[in-house]
């Protein structure tokens, strides 16, 4: 026989290292689960589906509101320094889209002013919001030094200022009214001028004040009745994400299902579907599904807000829960309408909402 040198293969083998199980406790965070008496598990994980805050029941956009003031002074007239001409109290309309407000109350806004004089002297403008109250019971006001008018030509001045936290009352001067606040505008002659200042109606004051950059706090009054869809839409789920493939069996599965409402109007829901987006898709079936519920409205106990909190329960008795599960999905489908006021103006312009209560 002839020599042979060393035989060889070029080869992959896989071989099994370890066997075993695992259970739901080893594929999800020890913080979403704890054990029961019995021995089983119980999962804790929550998921906000949808919520409607503040911003999109009470939407409060910039509002301007102009003055123009020309002088009912038929022939020239002199006023000395520190003499008020325009003292004038006014309702004004605030606009705030669909809904009737009677009050709110905000952390901040701003105030762009622009005042435009043909007066040939120094004057102060006082501008006073009587319907907006700081934390200290004062309304809001500001002070402002217009310029002389100089060879026929007019003077202009513009700023910004800031608005502090404040509620604002809508109710008017009557009280009974809704999206009206109350204001004052007041001019005086300066006591920079050495002279008195003539004035007539040839003279004209222009004032454009735009309140912008509402952040609200809480509202009063009624919220409209409108309808709110999501359309079809996913929320990310994540507590069974660590199963990359596979299959997983599990038995009797509760999930619930909590509508709570902090808002103070009542709301009518319909969820079209709740979908398992996972190896496949799969529909929930219950008999939430397609079917209205009403949801009623929180209350008030003082200055304290009680939301209104329903519960379903979705078991594996009565819904295809378990499929649902088992699908391990990695996303939530839903498709849901919200209706508010379907009973119209209730509450008789009580309706109420608070930002830290969605």
């Amino acid at each position: 026989m002839k020599n042979r040198g060393p035989v060889s293969w070029d080869a992959n083998y896989s071989i099994p290292l370890a066997y075993g199980s695992l259970g739901i406790t080893d594929i999800i965070s020890d913080t979403l689960y704890s054990t029961n008496t019995d021995n089983t598990i119980k999962i804790h994980y929550k998921r906000n589906l949808y919520q409607l805050s503040l911003d999109s029941i009470v939407e409060l956009p910039d509002n301007q509101l102009s003055n123009v003031f020309a002088l009912p002074f038929p022939v020239a007239i002199d006023f000395n320094p520190g003499q008020t001409f325009i003292n004038q109290p006014e309702e004004q309309n605030f606009s705030i889209n669909s809904v009737e407000l009677k009050d709110f109350s905000i952390e901040s806004a701003i105030l762009n002013y622009t005042i435009t004089s043909t007066i040939q002297g120094e004057v102060i403008y006082d501008y006073t919001v009587n319907s907006a109250i700081d934390i200290n019971g004062n309304p809001f006001q500001i002070s402002i030094v217009v310029p002389a008018a100089q060879n026929g030509s007019s003077s202009q001045i513009s700023g910004t200022i800031n608005i502090p936290a404040s509620n604002w009352n809508l109710e008017g001067a009557s009280g009974n009214e809704i999206n009206t606040i109350l204001t004052t505008v007041n001019v005086k002659v300066s006591e920079n001028n050495l002279l008195p200042i003539s004035v007539s109606n040839l003279d004209t004051l222009y004032i454009d004040n735009e309140i912008k950059a509402i952040v609200p706090i809480s509202a009063r009054g009624y919220f409209g009745e409108e309808i709110f869809q999501t359309g079809l839409d996913t929320t990310k789920l994540d507590f069974l994400n660590s199963i990359v493939s596979g299959s997983i069996g599990l038995s009797n599965i509760e999930m619930n299902l909590i509508s709570n409402n902090g808002i103070g109007t009542d709301f009518r829901m319909l969820i079209n579907s709740l979908s398992s987006i996972g190896n496949n898709y799969i529909d929930l079936n219950h008999s939430i599904i397609g079917q209205t519920q009403n949801i009623n409205r929180a209350y008030k106990v003082g200055n304290s807000i009680i939301t209104s909190e329903s519960n379903q329960l979705i078991n594996s008795s009565n819904s295809n829960i378990n499929a649902f599960l088992e699908n391990l999905p990695s996303d939530l489908g839903y498709d849901i309408m919200v209706e508010l006021n379907p009973l119209g103006n209730v509450s008789g312009h009580n309706d109420f909402i608070h930002k830290d209560f969605p």
